[in-house]
């Protein structure tokens, strides 16, 4: 597939690990019919902390997803 396939999928699954993992409940969405991972920030108990172990969780799963050696590894180039 093309690398913005390999990408959309790749984030699926990102959003998905999240979910299960008990990380955060990120949804998603589409923008200009490209695949976006969406965070609703409406609790007031929101902290800046909370949304650094997003980021850092989503870019430490998107490189476990893209390891090379997974047997269900996500190819993807990051632009």
């Amino acid at each position: 597939g093309s690398s913005e396939e390999n990408l959309t999928r790749l984030n699926r699954r990102l959003v998905e690990e999240l979910h299960v993992r008990g990380i955060a409940v990120p949804s998603h969405t589409l923008v200009r019919s490209r695949f976006a991972i969406r965070v609703a920030i409406t609790n007031h108990r929101t902290r800046r902390s909370d949304l650094e172990r997003l980021v850092d969780e989503s870019v430490r799963l998107g490189r476990e997803l893209a390891a090379p050696g997974r047997s269900d590894r996500v190819r993807c180039v990051v632009r």
